[in-house]
Order: structure tokens, then C-alpha cells, then sequence
């Protein structure tokens, strides 16, 4: 009797309604189109039957479609049979560039190695392949596992087969890693034990022939593994670039093209994971990305703008700050005029720097506000005089800036300041971390308005008082003046010098000018003990010519190329105007004056100058010396 068809079976088999059933085949349906079904007799029930004890057929099980491996009633294991061995070699034939099958492996063997992405282990991914050992192990793996060692007995070197690679460390180095195969070296191990020292040598050079082999097929096998992922991965490149294209496209078509020649965008699209992916675009992927995609070109643009506007208030802060620098360059020395980030938050410059629209130029609304400037000046003066004014009133002083006790300590640097030059003093008080702020740029504009961002000129940043007021008191007691009445030219027309007991002996005395002792920085020069007036008229007419030596010296180290202090700020003696030593103060003396060599008499120390150098603080006066014997030494 011949066997049933599938659907004659079905059509036997006792099953239950089903959603989803499978069409009767049509050789069937023909056959019996003129025969009335048959009515089945139904059994009468037991009394009594339990209705749990009935047990349902099982519905139908939905076919797989499109996973050939999942399927059961596909017979596979044929595939592994000797007959379906043309099967294997026709499909590596089409396979461009795959070695020759290896005689030691098989065709499924070879076709796991070649193009399975799995470890054999544990089932992970990995891209390890061990040729020489026929082998696809990960890497944790070949560190557990007892099929592989690091370690290869010396007679057997250059025998077994290995698994090499490398990993980066440290300043551009790379660390080997070698995995060698055990069940390699226990088959070497027992066939060497097995021979004697007459055939030791011949089977050596057997196993070294067949491990060369094995090690070029193994090497082709690899090169041709890693031409195959690297066409693979350059594939899914042109795949993601044609994508990322296609996103640009759709962007620039929405009007968002000037912001596709940002890199920074560019690449932050390539990277998203919507973006990064190697199919082609679609409409319907683009309808689902673009919702998560704009938000990021609209952030950039934002990013771009601000940029742009920080770019443009530095540009106009620096701007001012050249143009002021040149406007101020031929101003003498006193009396003090305001530093750019001073003028600039003065009218009429504080509404052309932060009024105008950042797209314009200033230059010609600077050029037509420089008349104004001495006027600007002279109110920024009394402004801050009477803010000094203030503190000395708050000191219980004498409200009057020219006494010869008008000194200021500064809060941040805590150096001491005279008056009217504490009005030019700059330290290291800044803008310094101030963020971008697009609704109030100012305070970012004047950070970027004077060399180290320093903070614009404020009374508050200044004390009156304390030892910096008793070491001037002190000072002018000992040139024999009433602290509270004496001025600053009163103690100027003295033209005395004062000598620091601290820092003599027997055989040195260390003298300074007045104004140069109270910015002395020395708490010991508070006390009433640590001066005393040089009242030694041949003395003094010593000490004058070793300063005028010292000014020499100092010049010398001011205009050195290797001198870090070679942009410091000298007075040239005959305008009061301040230069750059060096070429600077030697072209304006040649230019201004006619001056062809520098002298000391053409220039002097700024008052309350920083003193990074050792020159113009005081000198040492030698007592046993004669003046030409003498050379000016540094303080200490």
C-alpha cells in the first residue's frame, strides 16, 4: 500500500480549529470534489467521565520561514555526508582568493574556520583564528584553557604550532603574546621518546618540513582571512559614508546647509547610532531618525553663533585695547591716565565698545572720541581720589593725597603703593574664568582688554594702615619731618638717603632712597629701630655715584635678549614718558631728544616698579672701599 500524502493525513488526523491553517493540496481537492463528506458517529459519553481527563490535540505549528537551520523538516545532516562532499568544494570554489582545502582538514572543518565568527569554548564572538592548530578559540579562552601554554620545551621550538598577536602599550610599544598547541608537544614528546640518537636528526628535519608547510598554509589562510575582513569592513564603510551622505542631503534640503561644513557636526552625525549603520536610507528610516537628528544640528548652530560672537567681542576688545595703547603711547608719566580697561567703561568709549553692534568697525568712531580723552581722564582721577580719600579718612588720616604718607597696600599682591602711582598699579588681580555670556558680554570684553586680564582700577582693592603706614611714619621721622604735615615734595627736596639696619655689618651699610625704603618688603622695617638718616655728606656723594652705576647695570640686564625682564618700563628722563627698554627707549631718545647713546642720566626707574630684579632697590656701601673699587651689587 502506498504511503498517504502529507495532506491526506492531515485530513485524518483529529485537530481542533486553528487561526492559522495551511490550504489542502489541489490533487486532493479535485479527487474528491463530487464525493458529501462523511458524518461521523459521534461516541456517546460515559456517566461520570472527568472533562480533565480529555487531552487536545496540539494546533498546528507555524511553519519558519527564512532560518534554514531552524527548520526540522529539513534533513541537514546530509550535508555531512561523504556524497554531499561536490556540495562544499563548488561552494569554496566561488569563494575568491580561499587557499586550496589543507589535506588535514575537511571541507565543514575547514569552511567553521574560515568563516565562523564563534569561539568553539564559550560562544563568544571572536575574531582569533589558530590556523596552525586548526583551532578558533577567543582569547580569554587561550588563557584558560589546557589546550594552550606559553611555555615550549627547548628541543621542540620552531615544531609546534603557535598562535601569535600582538597588543599596544606604552610609548608606541607593542607586547608579544604566543600561545603554543599541548596536544602538538605531547605528540612530539612521544614520538622523540621512542627514538635514539641516530634517528633524532632525520625526524627533526621531517616534523621541521611538515611544520613549514603547515605554517604557509596556515599563513595564506590568515592573509586571506584578514583581506576578507578588511573588504568586508571597507564595504560597510562606503555603506555608512552613502548614509551619511544621504542624511547631509536631507539636512541641507531642510536648510540647515551651512552648518554641514562644520567638522564637529560632521562627525558627531557619523557617529549616531541611527546614522552609523550600513543599509541604505530610506524613507521611512529618515522619517524616524530626522525627529533625533535636528535637535543635534540646531545644538551646533547655537555652539557655532556663540562661537562666532565670542570671536567677535575679542576682536573688538582687542581692537580698543590696540587703538588706546597708540592713542596713550606719547603720555607723560604723571599725570596717571587710565588703563584701557578703565577708559573703556567710561563715556564716550564705553558706548562705542559695547553699544555698537559687533558687526561694525570702531575704528572711526575711536578716532573722532580721542579729543575727549584728557577730559575722560581728568574725571577718572577724581573719582578714584576720592575713593583714596576715603580709606585715609577711614584710617584716621589727614584726607590729603599729597602727604608723604599717602601709601597704599594692595589687598591681592600686598605690595605698597604711592601715590599718584598706585593709580597705575597692575598685578595679578583678574577676569580670569569668567564663562561666555551672550546677554552680557562686558565683563568677557574687558578680560580681554589688558595683559593678564587684569581687573579694571578700584579703591576698594586698597587698604591704608597697619605696618606699611608705621614704616613711612618711621622713614620720616628719621629724615627729620612731622609725619602728619610733611609731603611728598618736602621729602623730595631733601634728596636724602636712609640706611637699613637690617641688613648691615661693620663693614657694609645698605642705603636706599625714601620712597624705595617704604615699599621695602621686610616686616622688620616697621619697627622704629630699622632706619637711620645718612647724614655723611661724603657718604652720600658716594652712595649717588654707586646708584649711577647700578642704573648702568641694570640697563644692561633689562636689554639682554636672554633677560625675562627685557619688555619692563623705564621714564625717560626728559619727557617723562614710558618706554620699553631697549630699542624702544633708544629710538624715542634719538627721535624725541637726539640722544644717540643711552646714558643714565636719560632715563630712571618707574616709581613702585615691580622689582623682579635686583637692580634700582638700594646699594651696598662698602666703608673701606674707594668708589672706583666698587662694583654695585644686587640685594639679596
Amino acid at each position: 500500500m502506498a504511503p498517504l500524502r502529507r495532506s491526506q493525513r492531515a485530513a485524518t488526523r483529529k485537530t481542533y480549529k486553528s487561526t492559522e491553517s495551511e490550504p489542502e493540496d489541489d490533487d486532493y481537492g479535485n479527487d474528491h470534489a463530487d464525493e458529501a463528506p462523511v458524518n461521523k458517529k459521534s461516541r456517546p459519553k460515559k456517566a461520570g467521565q472527568d472533562a480533565k481527563k480529555f487531552t487536545p490535540a496540539a494546533p498546528k505549528r507555524c511553519r519558519i520561514r527564512r532560518l534554514l537551520q531552524k527548520v526540522a523538516e529539513t534533513p541537514l545532516d546530509i550535508l555531512f555526508e561523504r556524497p554531499s562532499t561536490f556540495v562544499w568544494k563548488r561552494a569554496r570554489g566561488n569563494v575568491e582568493g580561499l587557499p586550496p582545502l589543507p589535506d588535514d582538514l575537511s571541507e565543514p572543518k575547514y569552511a567553521h574556520l574560515a568563516y565562523d565568527k564563534h569561539c568553539v569554548n564559550c560562544l563568544c564572538l571572536t575574531k582569533f583564528v589558530q590556523w596552525e592548530s586548526r583551532t578558533k578559540y577567543c582569547r580569554q579562552c587561550l588563557e584558560t584553557s589546557d589546550l594552550f601554554t606559553t611555555i615550549v620545551p627547548d628541543a621542540f621550538s620552531g615544531l609546534v604550532p603557535v598562535f601569535e598577536f600582538w597588543t599596544p602599550a606604552r610609548r608606541y610599544r607593542r607586547v608579544r603574546h604566543g600561545y603554543y598547541y599541548v596536544p602538538a608537544i605531547n605528540a612530539l614528546r612521544e614520538e622523540s621518546e621512542t627514538l635514539c640518537d641516530e634517528t633524532m636528526d632525520g625526524w627533526v628535519r621531517r616534523k621541521r618540513v611538515m611544520y613549514t608547510t603547515l605554517q604557509h598554509n596556515a599563513l595564506l589562510c590568515d592573509e586571506w582571512s584578514t583581506s576578507r575582513a578588511e573588504d568586508r569592513t571597507n564595504e560597510l564603510d562606503n555603506l555608512r559614508s552613502q548614509r551619511l551622505e544621504k542624511v547631509i542631503e536631507r539636512l541641507t534640503i531642510l536648510g540647515w546647509g551651512e552648518e554641514m561644513h562644520t567638522p564637529a557636526l560632521i562627525h558627531e552625525l557619523r557617529c549616531h547610532k541611527l546614522v552609523r549603520q550600513p543599509r541604505p536610507l530610506t524613507e521611512r528610516a529618515w522619517a524616524t531618525m530626522s525627529g533625533a537628528l535636528v535637535p543635534i544640528v540646531e545644538r551646533h548652530k547655537a555652539d557655532r553663533l556663540e562661537r562666532e560672537m565670542i570671536r567677535a567681542v575679542e576682536t573688538r576688545a582687542r581692537s580698543f585695547a590696540t587703538a588706546y595703547s597708540d592713542a596713550t603711547r606719547d603720555v607723560p608719566l604723571l599725570p596717571i591716565f587710565p588703563k584701557a580697561v578703565d577708559a573703556a567703561l567710561l563715556e564716550p568709549f564705553s558706548k562705542i565698545v559695547f553699544d555698537t553692534p559687533l558687526d561694525q568697525d570702531i575704528t572711526e568712531p575711536l578716532k573722532a572720541a580721542w579729543i575727549h580723552l584728557p577730559e575722560v581722564a581728568v574725571k577718572w582721577r577724581e573719582t578714584q581720589d576720592s575713593g583714596l580719600r576715603a580709606l585715609m579718612e577711614k584710617a584716621g588720616l589727614k584726607p590729603d593725597l599729597n602727604l608723604a604718607t599717602a601709601f597704599f597696600s594692595c589687598n591681592y599682591c600686598r605690595r605698597v603703593c604711592q601715590y599718584p602711582y598706585v593709580l597705575a598699579h597692575c598685578c595679578a588681580l583678574s577676569y580670569r574664568g569668567r564663562i561666555f555670556n551672550s546677554e552680557d558680554w562686558m565683563t568677557y570684553a574687558l578680560m580681554h582688554m589688558s595683559p593678564g586680564a587684569s581687573v579694571a582700577w578700584s579703591a576698594s582693592q586698597y587698604t591704608v594702615g597697619g605696618d606699611a603706614l608705621k614704616k613711612v611714619q618711621y622713614i620720616i621721622q628719621t629724615c627729620g619731618l612731622n609725619p602728619e604735615t610733611a609731603t611728598c615734595e618736602d621729602m623730595n627736596s631733601l634728596d636724602c638717603r636712609v640706611i637699613y639696619n637690617y641688613h648691615n655689618n661693620y663693614l657694609v651699610e645698605f642705603v636706599m632712597q625714601w620712597q624705595t625704603a617704604a615699599c621695602y618688603e621686610d616686616y622688620k622695617g616697621a619697627s622704629p629701630n630699622a632706619w637711620k638718616l645718612l647724614d655723611d655728606a661724603e657718604k652720600l656723594e658716594r652712595v649717588k655715584t654707586l646708584e649711577k652705576l647700578d642704573k648702568e647695570a641694570g640697563y644692561t640686564s633689562y636689554t639682554s635678549k636672554d633677560s625675562s625682564y627685557s619688555r619692563g618700563k623705564l621714564v625717560c628722563s626728559h619727557c617723562k614718558v614710558l618706554r620699553c627698554s631697549g630699542r624702544e627707549l633708544e629710538d624715542h631718545l634719538l627721535e624725541a631728544h637726539s640722544t644717540t647713546s643711552v646714558s643714565s642720566d636719560d632715563w630712571d626707574w618707574p616709581v613702585n616698579m615691580s622689582y623682579n630684579t635686583g637692580n634700582g632697590r638700594g646699594v651696598f656701601l662698602h666703608a673701606a672701599l674707594k668708589i672706583g673699587s666698587v662694583d654695585p651689587q644686587p640685594v639679596p
